[in-house]
């Protein structure tokens, strides 16, 4: 098959959609009524003082300077056509290879419709009146409205819009174009008057394609653009579209998230069959998309060891799921942490692969503030369930510690993400049996099974960051008088002497100790959360009474 040229390809997508689009032919339809409108205006009120006035000028007769040969209007005419046309199509056939799909935006666009339609009919209206003319019809009026009025202002309003068109096919352009489409749309949706035409399932299944192809369009965008400013501000504008989308979510009618053919077959949808009546019952169609959109990317950018983008990606999906906490939302709670987990799974296996854990250091972080939202809105089961799945995490840390020692810091990481809950927990008054479950799974963070005893030895006397953080909330404990979650903590100490003999024990001890007395408050690389050193703790003069509790369990 023959490479299909682009050139012409743009051509004829112009004309097509300029020809059957319901928004291309209202605008048609607007300025063939403008133009008619005009010229009858111009017939009845202008045309006879505007003759006098060139009759004036001219030192003729009255209307002999009408006789002229005007027939370089025509050709006047189709040179700016053409000129338009062509910048039209070659900017956009050369900005379509970074920007797919980007004649459909000039198609749905009014000024580029309105503009277009007026050349085109400007130029039949130049030609029907030298048609009448040659056979007799007298169209004196027309003819001088047409090359006096109409001709000037097209040729002035060419240029301004052809700058125009350059402009827009910046990227930033596409992307705020886009999105602000996405917010117009989904504002729509919120009045009545849309509520009564969404039990059509034609015009549901329109509105579903639109918010669909937004979210495509976004996409491409991100996949193509070589730049990294464009892709951050796709992930940024996407993340507040859907915020925006699921705040105004309870005025849409319910309706709309009646599952057609479209989300069936959407490519985000293909491998879903069985959870579209689920996905109906929960009316998460839209989320689902966008959250697995998200996902892909974070996942393409980890990669592209785009690190930066990749970590965008994850504290959108955080802070996205940080507002649905407020909705109360239990199935888009529920989704949000599925697919924060599924990025786990997916920097996990990137880490493992290139020993590169920093990726992670940083999910662990968005994450964690995902969970402490749980917390504040007092979610409890799904508070639960994501604890568990962060012990199941860092489980999974500790095995690949074997063949990538640098996963034993991300280790630490979720041990100080867990150590934020747990302070979280007590400062918002959770009852004190809530708080002693979560310490305990909190605790359970260095009980490792299925490992052997020298390699559990080896293994934490040289790597003290999950006790050094354990040891760090039950200074915390100390120190706000709760003795009794402190206790658990300290017997939870005293495990380590199945694997280590008394002499090492205390040695170990000594060393968490000491980093806890002299940690600072900051440490010396920077990072999504800043340069917080995750090992410092504020009661360091709690210690002496640790060690003496410690020593009271051991005598």
């Amino acid at each position: 098959m023959k490479n299909e040229n682009p050139f012409l390809h743009s051509i004829s997508h112009l004309f097509l959609s300029l020809f059957t689009h319901r928004t291309s032919l209202t605008a048609g339809g607007i300025i063939f009524s403008l133009i008619l409108f005009c010229h009858l205006f111009f017939h009845f009120f202008l045309f006879l003082p505007f003759s006098q006035l060139l009759t004036y000028f001219s030192n003729q007769p009255s209307f002999q300077w009408l006789t002229f040969d005007a027939g370089y209007g025509t050709i006047v005419w189709i040179c700016v056509l053409a000129m338009v046309l062509s910048t039209l199509t070659i900017v956009i056939t050369f900005a379509s290879q970074n920007m797919p799909k980007l004649i459909d935006l000039y198609m749905e666009e009014w000024p580029t419709l309105l503009f277009v339609w007026l050349l085109l009919l400007g130029t039949v209206d130049i030609l029907l009146i030298f048609t009448l003319r040659e056979i007799g019809v007298p169209l004196h009026s027309a003819l001088i409205f047409n090359l006096h009025f109409l001709l000037p202002l097209c040729i002035c309003l060419a240029f301004a819009y052809i700058f125009y068109v350059l402009q827009s096919t910046k990227p930033s352009n596409v992307i705020t174009r886009i999105l602000t489409h996405n917010y117009t749309l989904i504002e729509k949706l919120t009045r009545p008057s849309h509520h009564a035409l969404l039990r059509q399932e034609k015009v549901r299944a329109s509105i579903q394609k639109s918010l669909f192809e937004m979210l495509n369009q976004l996409h491409d965008v991100l996949v193509y653009v070589p730049f990294k400013e464009p892709k951050a501000n796709i992930v940024e504008g996407i993340g507040e579209v859907v915020s925006f989308y699921i705040e105004q979510k309870n005025k849409f009618s319910p309706q709309l998230f009646q599952v057609t053919s479209v989300v069936e077959n959407d490519i985000s949808f293909l491998t879903m069959k069985d959870q579209l009546r689920e996905i109906e019952k929960t009316q998460t169609f839209y989320e689902q998309k966008v959250f697995r959109m998200l996902g892909n990317v974070y996942h393409l950018f980890l990669e592209e060891q785009q690190f930066d983008l990749s970590s965008l990606c994850a504290a959108k999906l955080s802070q996205v799921g940080q507002r649905i906490v407020v909705t109360d939302d239990v199935a888009l709670i529920q989704l949000i942490s599925v697919r924060l987990n599924t990025c786990f799974r997916f920097a996990m296996k990137h880490g493992a692969r290139l020993n590169e854990v920093r990726n992670l250091y940083n999910l662990s972080f968005h994450y964690g503030e995902f969970i402490r939202s749980l917390v504040i809105h007092n979610q409890q089961k799904a508070l639960q369930q994501c604890i568990t799945y962060l012990g199941f995490y860092a489980d999974e840390c500790f095995k690949m510690t074997k063949k990538v020692p640098a996963f034993a810091f991300i280790l630490d990481t979720i041990s100080s993400e867990m150590q934020k809950v747990m302070i979280l927990l007590f400062e918002q008054n959770w009852g004190r049996e809530q708080q002693i479950l979560f310490l305990q799974e909190f605790l359970k963070l260095d009980n490792h099974s299925g490992v052997s005893r020298e390699y559990l030895a080896d293994f934490f006397s040289k790597n003290q960051g999950v006790r050094i953080i354990q040891i760090g909330l039950a200074l915390f404990y100390l120190e706000k008088k709760e003795d009794d979650f402190a206790h658990l903590v300290i017997k939870d100490t005293l495990q380590d002497l199945r694997f280590l003999d008394e002499q090492k024990f205390f040695q170990v001890m000594e060393v968490i100790y000491a980093r806890l007395r002299f940690s600072g408050a900051q440490f010396w690389e920077d990072t999504d959360r800043g340069n917080i050193n995750i090992f410092y703790t504020p009661y360091p003069h709690q210690i002496d009474k640790f060690i003496a509790l410690q020593q009271e369990y051991l005598q």
